[in-house]
């Protein structure tokens, strides 16, 4: 989905993001994350949107994306968690956390190697719960607020009837 599009479901960044670290990021992980994820990431993050989706972005001080990936990929070794049918990790063939929700769950990238027409949207859902969309992170993000994905583990009230995006350093002011 072209941001355009997806803009119109979410509506536009409110505020103008710092520009990632991306070459940072792929220097340390030697892997490259999908245009679309990336032009969604520095279009709406570092910050919340919609009460629920939390953009984790390269240079931010408290949703750090570099931080974030490390970590989870350190816990899901020290605690293998059955219901995920991928390995969690940065190699070809392994889940990339990217993402996580106001309710707990975490939001994973299926690494499909050089063509991203092979990467898809995994979610774990607080375990016991593993939802899969065979489609590019942009195309998920709009069926979550369009509320065709996610009622399974997103709260009856979704999506919201209007969504709002908050700057990270509004939301740890206030959120």
């Amino acid at each position: 989905m072209d941001m355009d599009a997806l803009e119109r479901i979410i509506g536009p960044a409110p505020y103008a993001a710092p520009r990632g670290a991306w070459d940072e990021l792929r220097r340390e992980f030697d892997v490259s994350l999908p245009p679309d994820f990336v032009a969604f990431t520095e279009a709406y993050g570092p910050g919340h949107i919609g009460d629920m989706l939390y953009v984790h972005h390269p240079v931010s001080p408290k949703l750090e994306l570099g931080e974030f990936i490390r970590e989870w990929i350190d816990f899901a070794r020290q605690v293998p968690v059955d219901e995920i049918p991928y390995p969690v990790g940065l190699g070809e063939g392994e889940l990339i956390p990217v993402a996580s929700t106001s309710n707990g769950d975490i939001v994973y990238l299926f690494n499909g190697g050089a063509d991203f027409g092979d990467w898809f949207v995994g979610v774990d859902s607080r375990c016991p719960d593993w939802f899969e969309y065979r489609m590019p992170y942009t195309d998920w993000v709009a069926a979550l607020f369009s509320g065709t994905v996610g009622r399974e583990y997103i709260a009856d009230e979704w999506p919201p009837g209007s969504i709002s995006t908050i700057k990270e350093e509004d939301f740890w002011r206030y959120g």
